[in-house]
């Protein structure tokens, strides 16, 4: 298998990031995404039926992190460069960072040149024409590519790898490595050294890797990648104490004592990435998102209102997802999960169906089930691909069910309110007319609700029609009052809805 290291360059804010996390991780990071000073991103995968190991690194566009450039060129062996398609003043700085690849590597280096946010055409200020017109000058491959949609996107490295390939002079079959040099590790599982009892993870007593290290505070324990050799200074009480996997893990061996304890080494089988997010969460947990500040009308000051959160200050929901799966997998506990639990549950009013669908998969999380249930669209307007989210047929039925009984009772509701009840406030002399709009209008909507649909809203047009008489008009907003009051009673969440899934209401 062959190892390449490419480095996307590029002015900031062109999608340098979401062209790699979209390559790596086949996700869409969004345009909230913080500014890069350097990170990197691995994938596996395969290029004319050979298996190829990619590291792409992501680097600052930004004119300040200059002095960083010729660092991250000497590591990179192919370079992407990026241009925004919307934004000319990015095409026009590409010989910055052209004459910056030549001045740190000999010879002619493998170059690409990509125009990113295709999904832009509407905002195009740079033509395909004048992006192929400098390829053409610089002498390397052309794409435009959109990092929202996926468009050209594993091209553009599949196209990196094979002209990488082409200039080694590879011949068929052959896989060097160009790449950093790393340890050869015969990978197998590791029972036991030392201990007492057998351990499911590679928990060794032996020299750390010369592999790059990174520290965090208070740290007594090591813990190695078993993909890249890549190391991490951690505390291990914090892992301890933030993980039942951890606490399990460590339990379970008896440690040693004396001068040999600071040499203790735990490979996991996570990639460094993951393994430095992971281990970034237990160490330092996000603080919570911002919280808005209700205070309940004067009718509800018994009610004790649901929190809301600013959805600007929460994690975004592609990163929150990986954030999750690492989460659930280690079982994590305590301020890092009720963090993570409270991010997610900040994009519950904008995207209902992905928090409901992601708080069933990763943890237990019944609260974000239930607040999420509420905000759930009626199912039909998703698309097939949209509620795949959810995990389980059942899930999906319970929605289903709750959508169908607020209907059923949203329904009963305004069939059985009668906007002269008893007689009651009965004008003179519009009382026939003013009654027969009202019935006319309630079982033209009956037909129309759906679970979001605001009933007394929908029917709060028809005070306007008889404002000139203070009678009906008085009757109408009464009529219009009650049925919110009694709308607002039918359950809007799963763990309000009652066992039998009847609204109690006559047919």
């Amino acid at each position: 298998m062959d190892q390449w290291t490419v480095a996307v360059l590029g002015d900031g804010g062109v999608g340098k990031t979401a062209l790699a996390v979209q390559f790596t991780l086949n996700c869409f990071v969004g345009e909230t995404y913080d500014p890069t000073i350097e990170d990197a991103y691995r994938k596996q995968f395969v290029v004319d039926n050979r298996m190829c190991f990619v590291e792409v690194i992501d680097t600052a566009g930004q004119e300040e992190y200059a002095t960083l450039r010729d660092q991250w060129v000497r590591e990179g062996q192919g370079f992407i460069l990026v241009y925004s398609i919307a934004s000319r003043s990015t095409f026009d700085r590409l010989e910055v960072f052209r004459q910056s690849v030549r001045r740190a590597k000999r010879g002619d280096p493998i170059l690409m040149l990509v125009g990113n946010k295709a999904d832009k055409a509407y905002e195009r200020e740079v033509s395909k024409e004048e992006g192929a017109a400098l390829a053409r000058q610089f002498g390397c491959d052309f794409i435009e590519t959109s990092a929202k949609t996926a468009q050209n996107v594993e091209r553009v490295f599949t196209n990196l790898v094979r002209a990488l390939r082409q200039t080694r002079n590879l011949e068929p079959g052959v896989a060097p490595n160009p790449g950093r040099p790393r340890e050869r590790e015969r990978r197998k599982c590791i029972i036991l050294f030392r201990f007492r009892r057998p351990l499911c993870y590679a928990c060794v007593r032996r020299p750390p890797s010369r592999a790059s290290t990174q520290n965090f505070a208070g740290a007594d324990f090591l813990v190695r990648s078993g993909y890249d050799g890549s190391t991490f200074a951690v505390n291990r009480a914090k892992l301890e104490k933030g993980s039942h996997v951890f606490h399990d893990m460590f339990s379970c061996c008896d440690s040693a004592a004396g001068d040999d304890e600071a040499q203790q080494l735990l490979d996991l089988h996570e990639p460094e990435s993951s393994l430095s997010v992971l281990l970034r969460l237990l160490h330092d947990p996000p603080d919570p998102p911002v919280e808005y500040k209700r205070e309940p009308n004067a009718e509800k000051f018994t009610t004790q209102l649901p929190v809301r959160y600013d959805v600007s200050t929460a994690i975004p929901l592609p990163v929150l997802r990986l954030l999750l799966q690492l989460a659930d997998k280690y079982a994590l506990s305590g301020p890092t999960l009720e963090s993570l639990r409270a991010h997610l549950l900040a994009h519950a009013p904008a995207d209902g169906l992905t928090v409901y669908g992601l708080s069933l998969s990763f943890g237990d999380m019944p609260s974000v089930v239930a607040e999420s249930s509420q905000h759930i669209l009626p199912l039909p307007w998703y698309s097939s691909e949209e509620v795949k989210v959810v995990p389980t047929v059942e899930d999906y039925h319970n929605v289903l069910r709750l959508q169908a009984f607020r209907v059923k009772a949203l329904q009963n509701i305004l069939l059985q309110e009668d906007l002269f009840p008893h007689g009651y406030g009965m004008c003179p002399t519009h009382s026939t007319s003013a009654a027969a709009i009202w019935e006319r209008t309630r079982l033209i909507l009956a037909r129309k609700i759906e679970t979001n649909t605001d009933v007394a809203g929908e029917m709060e047009s028809l005070v306007y029609i008889f404002q000139s008489c203070a009678t009906c008009s008085k009757a109408f907003k009464a009529a219009v009052d009650m049925l919110a009051y009694k709308c607002r009673r039918v359950p809007r969440r799963l763990d309000q809805l009652p066992d039998d899934g009847d609204p109690g209401f006559d047919d």
